[in-house]
C-alpha cells in the first residue's frame, strides 16, 4: 500500500487467485481506513491472471468506487463481462419481482 497527495494506492503483481483474493480483500479493507474518505486506486498492470473469485472482488471493490488502473486488455474484458452479467442478473431479479 502506498499513499500519495490524492489517493492510497495497492498495487498488485501476479495472479489474483485462491488465497490472494482474500489478501487483496483485507488489504482493501485496510486501506479505506487509511484512505479516510480519500480516492483508493488498485494498480493492475503487473496483474497477469485473475480467477472467478478475483474478478469477482475486483467488481465489487469498482461499485464502491475504487478506482482500478493499467488493467490488460483481457483484464478489462474480464471485468467488462462480469458487470454485464451482474446488470443482467439485476434485471432478471426485477423481472422476476414484477410477475
Amino acid at each position: 500500500m502506498q499513499r500519495d497527495s490524492n489517493a492510497v494506492i495497492l498495487k498488485l503483481e501476479g495472479r489474483v487467485t485462491g488465497p490472494w483474493v482474500e489478501e487483496l480483500r483485507r488489504a482493501w479493507i485496510s486501506s479505506t481506513k487509511v484512505a479516510d474518505g480519500e480516492l483508493i486506486e488498485v494498480e493492475l498492470s503487473g496483474v497477469s491472471f485473475v480467477d472467478a473469485k478475483g474478478r469477482d472482488l475486483l467488481l465489487r471493490m469498482q461499485r464502491e468506487k475504487v478506482d482500478l488502473k493499467g488493467a490488460s486488455g483481457f483484464l478489462r474484458q474480464l471485468l467488462k463481462d462480469g458487470n454485464e452479467k451482474v446488470k443482467q442478473s439485476s434485471r432478471d431479479v426485477k423481472i422476476r419481482r414484477v410477475q
